[in-house]
């Protein structure tokens, strides 16, 4: 994948939130490559060795049939079923964002395939 999906932990609207974001290519392949898990049944799929994480906020997200797993400081734990990779498919058509449920210390995982989280956002704030 390339550089353009980017994960971190950070505080917006008065809580922690896992952002990912991605271009709307990188964001339609890790739609395949959850299609292509669930497909093969139990998985763990981690999508922070995928992503360039952010120095100053790291993350580790763990996309997976289940919504728990080896408890760490900043991993999460993000249960996708086939619902998951349609939202996928359709934030990387429209350039919007899908907010998922996670399992950590933070209530919610942001997906966003908009242009505001660009390369000097990342640089700024990651």
């Amino acid at each position: 994948m390339s550089q353009s999906l980017r994960l971190g932990l950070f505080y917006f609207r008065n809580d922690d939130v896992v952002l990912l974001s991605a271009s709307s290519k990188d964001l339609s392949l890790l739609a395949d490559r959850i299609e292509q898990a669930i497909e093969r049944g139990q998985f763990v799929f981690p999508v922070h060795e995928i992503a360039k994480v952010a120095a100053q906020k790291p993350a580790k997200l763990y996309a997976s049939s289940s919504s728990s797993g080896v408890k760490e400081e900043n991993a999460f734990w993000w249960k996708c079923t086939d619902a998951t990779v349609e939202k996928l498919r359709a934030t990387a058509t429209r350039s919007s964002e899908q907010y998922f449920d996670v399992t950590g210390s933070t209530p919610f995982l942001m997906i966003t395939c908009s242009d505001y989280y660009n390369e000097q956002w990342w640089q700024r704030y990651g």
